[in-house]
């Protein structure tokens, strides 16, 4: 593919996206208009996904939760040489 062509597909795509995201409009849509006769205080934008970015772990509430698993993480109390990948040729 060329750069012209893909500033051309980039354009085209700003201007009537398709893929998932319209897929997800579509659907909010449909399911508002099921819903709708029976929930008055409705609108799309409360049947589209709401997806939620992984935030790292609070150092502060990290140590009580280690300590309540006993003190290991699960997984690293293999020993050295026994975990999958590790010292195997194409691991």
């Amino acid at each position: 593919m060329s750069s012209g062509e893909l500033s051309e597909w980039a354009a085209l795509l700003a201007v009537e996206p398709w893929g998932p995201y319209r897929l997800d409009l579509l659907n909010a849509i449909s399911s508002y208009a099921a819903a709708a006769p029976w929930c008055k205080n409705t609108k799309v934008s409360d049947w589209m996904p709401k997806f939620e970015t992984v935030k790292e772990p609070d150092q502060a509430g990290l140590l009580p939760y280690l300590i309540s698993l006993g003190g290991k993480v699960h997984g690293d109390d293999q020993q050295d040489g026994n975990q999958p990948g590790v010292g195997r040729p194409g691991g």
